[in-house]
């Protein structure tokens, strides 16, 4: 039997949304996610819309794991070791807003800006690939922002904030609750 060749079970995104909730607003992440991709979001998520995101950076996941090789006499890489997996994800954002002032340089106090320091935000990532497919990631447990670049202010571009999103797995093991569009 040949093998069967399925176009829809690829995904070419064309929508991208990012909310944030800082984690001391959340008691039980569980009352927050959404029965289907269909029901709305949590008013809790629309506030902390984070707007206008850079298309070609997209929503990068990058998988990390700390591998360990073993050599024997005569034996080289006879065995290896994986532990410490983790994910870190990402979005660009080009708006300042009141969403994105909680993370771009927050100062401690209203008129200032400040270094960076460590925030930690509840993550939801909604991605909609026309009719085929809408992909909703919401993080398990409160992850770490990073404002790994900030283009600064340049004649004629546009400003952008590059968040590096640190996400810590949960007691299982686990990164994110999914919620999506079951495969046709």
């Amino acid at each position: 039997m040949a093998p069967v060749i399925n176009a829809d079970a690829s995904h070419i995104w064309d929508e991208a949304e990012v909310y944030v909730i800082p984690a001391a607003d959340v008691t039980d992440i569980l009352t927050l996610l959404p029965a289907t991709v269909a029901t709305a979001l949590d008013e809790d998520w629309l506030e902390g819309f984070v707007g206008l995101l850079d298309a070609s950076a997209g929503i990068p996941i990058t998988p990390e794991l700390e591998i360990t090789h073993y050599d024997g006499f005569g034996h080289a890489q006879y065995r290896s070791k994986a532990k410490k997996g983790k994910i870190t994800t990402g979005f660009t954002a080009f708006e300042d807003n009141a969403v994105t002032k909680k993370f771009v340089l927050p100062g401690s106090r209203p008129g200032k800006v400040g270094a960076p320091r460590g925030l930690r935000f509840y993550t939801c990532y909604v991605v909609r690939d026309e009719d085929v497919a809408t992909k909703i990631l919401i993080s398990t447990r409160p992850a770490l922002f990073e404002l790994s670049s900030h283009s600064g202010m340049v004649e004629g571009e546009q400003e952008s904030y590059e968040i590096t999103v640190h996400h810590a797995n949960d007691a299982d093991r686990d990164v994110f609750h999914l919620i999506e569009t079951v495969s046709p």
